[in-house]
This record gives structure tokens, C-alpha cells and sequence, in this order.
């Protein structure tokens, strides 16, 4: 006859958590009181209330560059030209129209630089993204190599661009110096070959 092993009860502690245990999981979980519980994956974030995004035409300007400037052509004369930087989209500078439909924009940096037609106050059209070359001017030192003569001249200035001078002296240039009275016109005016040198 083989003994009997006595029984070994879990103490009360043991009992306590266990009641617990099953307690919590025949618990049904609360809802909010504004509606069925919300699976976590499907979750989306409210709508923000934004202006919609206003699309403007885009169209093909005519510029030119030049050192830390852009010249726009052929645009309704009191337009305003708008230049942006296209990544942060602040504005750089702006220029207005003159009466023969062109706006010179300054003091800009080199680099992609994108352009805006506005009217009363807002875009009305996109002119693309041009490139403003880093072509700093030379130094003021590059008119020292350059010798005006008595006579029709052509001065290359600190951009590269040639312009034409003709040179009138009241004396001897070994009588010089002396003062300078300068006019400024066209090409023709300085040539004393043109219908009109005056």
C-alpha cells in the first residue's frame, strides 16, 4: 500500500494574484464616450484647415544676367517682377516695370533664383528658375592698361562691356591735365563719322 502524499496549498498570496489576474482579463476595457475604440493603425491625424494653394500660369520671360542683377523684357509696363529664392520661396528683391515693359532686379545673390509676375499685391504668373553667374567685376585697377587718344576711342569698363568715347582736348596732352567735362549718350553720338556726332 503505497503512502499517501500530502497536500501542498498555494499560499495566500499566490491566490491573491491569481484572482486578480483573471479578474483584469474577464474585465471588459472602457471606451471614450465619444465613440468606438479606434484601431492604433488606422489612426490619422485631424485635417488642418490651410488656404488652398494658388496656381498661377507659367510663363516664358525674357531676361539677361548680369552681377548680382536680372533684367526682365517685354512685360506689361507697372508689372511687378518678383525675385524668390526657390528653395525657402522669401523674396530676394523686385523691380517694376517701366513704361517700355522692363524691370531690372538688383542686388541679388549668385545662384538658382526663381521669378514671379505680381499684380495689386499677388503672383498672377511663374517665369522659371534662372541662374545668376558668380561673375564678381574685376577690380577698378583694370583701367589702369587702358590709354584714351584724342579723338574716337572704345573703353572696356569693370563688366567687360565696350563702350565707345570720343575725346576732346582744349590743348596739348603734354599741356594736361586738364578738367573733364564728360556727356553721356549713345554709341553714334561718340562717333564722329555718324549723320548726327553731336
Amino acid at each position: 500500500m503505497r503512502a499517501r502524499q500530502p497536500r501542498i496549498l498555494p499560499s495566500p498570496r499566490v491566490l491573491l494574484a491569481g484572482a486578480l489576474f483573471v479578474l483584469g482579463a474577464c474585465t471588459a476595457p472602457t471606451t471614450a464616450a465619444s465613440g468606438p475604440e479606434i484601431d492604433a493603425t488606422s489612426r490619422t491625424t485631424a485635417p488642418t484647415t490651410t488656404a488652398p494653394t494658388t496656381t498661377v500660369p507659367t510663363v516664358e520671360l525674357e531676361t539677361s544676367t548680369a552681377f548680382g542683377q536680372v533684367t526682365v523684357q517685354s512685360v506689361d509696363p507697372g508689372a511687378q517682377v518678383v525675385a524668390l529664392d526657390p528653395d525657402t520661396g522669401s523674396e530676394l528683391g523686385r523691380a517694376t516695370a517701366l513704361t517700355d515693359g522692363a524691370a531690372i532686379v538688383r542686388n541679388l545673390p549668385p545662384g538658382p533664383v526663381a521669378l514671379e509676375l505680381w499684380s495689386n499685391g499677388r503672383p498672377v504668373a511663374a517665369g522659371g528658375v534662372i541662374d545668376l553667374p558668380d561673375d564678381t567685376p574685376p577690380p577698378p585697377s583694370v583701367y589702369r592698361g587702358q590709354r584714351l587718344e584724342p579723338g574716337f576711342n572704345y573703353l572696356t569698363v569693370r563688366d567687360g562691356t565696350t563702350l565707345s568715347a570720343f575725346v576732346t582736348l582744349p590743348g596739348p596732352v603734354t599741356e594736361g591735365p586738364y578738367p573733364t567735362l564728360v556727356e553721356y549718350s549713345g554709341y553714334s553720338p561718340s562717333d564722329p563719322r555718324a549723320d548726327d556726332p553731336t
